[in-house]
């Protein structure tokens, strides 16, 4: 489930960073530039969100308690 929130998120960044006709409606030299920089804030939160859910999905096929007490505490911290 993660991996696929994790692909959803990264998908919105790409969409948001790569979409010529996007870029018509909102101007360059405003105070909407935050816009074109959360492109890049989903990407990498999308990346972190899947990279945690794979790291989990290894954790639970191998039952190794280490990496799953890894995966909650990454799960924490990407909550917080």
């Amino acid at each position: 489930m993660h991996q696929l929130i994790g692909m959803g998120v990264v998908s919105v960044g790409i969409w948001l960073r790569a979409d010529t006709t996007f870029h018509q409606f909102v101007d360059v030299d405003n105070e909407f530039n935050f816009i074109f920089s959360a492109g890049y804030v989903a990407i990498c939160i999308g990346v972190v969100v899947a990279a945690v859910g794979a790291l989990g999905l290894c954790g639970a096929i191998y039952d190794n308690s280490c990496i799953l007490i890894t995966v909650r505490f990454l799960l924490r911290l990407v909550i917080l």
